[in-house]
């Protein structure tokens, strides 16, 4: 039986008749291959495009200094989200280079807006990367007391 150990509720809450939705999100090709895009709740909304954190952050890890990154939808104002990009380096890097480099290897409704440098990105239980924890992270450190974001969210690319 599909559903979730222990967790009857979790699992009653995850069927829409027959189908058992799992919250992966992915295509279907016309010669029937499967391409995973990640979870249902990581996508990004980028001017109603729905985009796949995984692309954004394949193209960031190919970049010879960065070692690890991650790409979350991020509030900078009310109502108002861009694509953040964080990565894990040795140092600090060059956000005009860094969108530069991005802008060449993505369409450009799918470049990140802001890069923000981490020592490590963060993980849940299970090793998977925590975009939620990178994206509620960030929002918080760039909002005044009450939830408003403050100024400006950093260099907005």
């Amino acid at each position: 039986m599909l559903g979730y150990w222990g967790a009857p509720e979790e699992t009653a809450d995850r069927f829409t008749g027959e189908w058992f939705l799992t919250g992966d999100h992915v295509s279907l090709s016309e010669d029937g291959a499967v391409t995973y895009l990640g979870r249902t709740d990581d996508m990004i909304n980028a001017g109603g495009i729905r985009v796949s954190p995984i692309e954004i952050e394949s193209v960031l890890n190919a970049h010879p200094d960065i070692t690890e990154s991650a790409a979350a939808e991020v509030a900078v104002k009310a109502d108002t989200t861009v694509i953040a990009a964080f990565y894990v380096a040795p140092a600090e890097l060059d956000g005009e280079a860094l969108r530069d480099y991005t802008a060449e290897r993505l369409a450009a409704y799918k470049v990140p807006r802001i890069y923000v440098r981490l020592e490590v990105l963060p993980k849940n239980a299970n090793g998977k990367l925590a975009r939620k924890s990178l994206r509620e992270s960030y929002e918080h450190s760039h909002s005044r007391a009450g939830g408003e974001l403050a100024g400006s969210p950093g260099k907005v690319l």
